[in-house]
């Protein structure tokens, strides 16, 4: 668990870079659907590396990316609402 800082900071760096790129260069209504499936598709990738450092019995760090992508869910539930209100 001592990885789960630095794999979250990355992980909330990419939401927090992507939520600037998409208000700075879409309007409102595309910028909700392009949030929706980055943040999909980064829970998905965290989850996979999850699956993945179990099956290798690494199970500290699958643990680390586990949390991260529920916490990836979390705040990009958050970023995607937000879209809403421009």
């Amino acid at each position: 668990m001592k990885d789960i800082g630095k794999i979250a900071g990355f992980n909330i760096l990419f939401i927090l870079l992507y939520d600037i790129l998409l208000r700075l260069g879409t309007d409102g209504g595309s910028a909700v659907i392009i949030s929706l499936f980055l943040v999909v598709g980064q829970t998905l990738v965290n989850f996979i590396l999850a699956i993945i450092l179990y099956s290798t019995k690494n199970s500290q760090r699958a643990n680390s990316f586990l949390l991260t992508a529920i916490l990836v869910l979390i705040i990009g539930f958050g970023v995607c609402v937000s879209h809403f209100a421009n």
